[in-house]
């Protein structure tokens, strides 16, 4: 059996709204889950084990273990919520697919109607500005109308890559409505493997109007202010010495006369 579900605790999911994020580009979808879990009183309820993660064992603060999916569940006002997220995505395409596949089946057989995976959608530019645009991919068209009304960009065509893509489509082939949430992130913080708390703050708060429910941010502010220094610091250095190179080799290039 290529995954395992281990219930951990029984709950009445039916009716509910599911926030996935698994690590991904900027791990805007990882720290989006993260962020639900802990503020908002999670419980572990499920979770997945199977053939399709990497053969590892995962070991923090001394205690090992494999690498899982993980389903929480909380209520956030009048909404029953599920997050899912896990350490790592599986290792190629099929394995994501069929964890996909199963995940989804088991949540519409348990009654859930919604589903909204977060991940980032790349941009290249470096900018002064303190705010992100959020895209979405919803897989139909009421639902696209729906979530533009709270500020969203659809995104006109492409492809979101791994599950947290691809979950989407899973799920609407079990009869439930689902889309995609992106945060604009930067490219360079992607290529340095860092977490941009600007582009997860503005999902964030994106699924908190959706919710109806107000959140301090601030501190994902103040963590984004400290990356995206350190990034335009990094980036403004690469343009001097770019600058200093182009023009030593224009210096060499220059032929001798008399």
């Amino acid at each position: 059996m290529p995954y395992r579900f281990v219930t951990i605790r029984d709950e009445d999911l039916r009716n509910s709204i599911v926030i996935v994020g698994f690590p991904g580009m900027g791990l805007v979808g990882k720290f989006t889950a993260e962020y639900f879990i802990k503020n908002f009183n999670s419980k572990l309820i499920m979770r997945v084990v199977g053939h399709g993660f990497p053969s590892q064992l995962l070991v923090v603060r001394g205690i090992g273990s494999l690498i899982t999916l993980d389903m929480y569940y909380t209520e956030i006002k009048q909404h029953k919520v599920i997050i899912i997220t896990s350490a790592t995505q599986p290792t190629n395409h099929w394995e994501q697919h069929e964890l996909a596949e199963v995940v989804v089946k088991n949540l519409s057989e348990k009654g859930v109607k919604r589903l909204f995976a977060t991940a980032a959608f790349v941009g290249d530019m470096v900018t002064e500005t303190k705010t992100r645009k959020v895209y979405v991919a919803a897989t139909n068209e009421q639902l696209v109308k729906e979530l533009t009304r709270y500020g969203a960009i659809p995104i006109n065509d492409g492809v979101i890559s791994g599950l947290n893509g691809i979950i989407t489509g899973w799920a609407q082939i079990y009869g439930i409505d689902s889309a995609c949430i992106l945060g604009e992130t930067w490219r360079s913080i992607v290529d340095m493997g860092l977490t941009d708390y600007r582009a997860a703050k503005a999902v964030i708060e994106f699924i908190a109007k959706m919710l109806g429910i107000e959140i301090d941010t601030r501190e994902l502010d103040r963590n984004a202010d400290e990356i995206e220094e350190n990034i335009k610091k990094v980036y403004s250095e690469w343009l001097v010495k770019a600058k200093e190179r182009r023009g030593t080799i224009e210096k060499r290039e220059v032929p001798y006369t008399m």
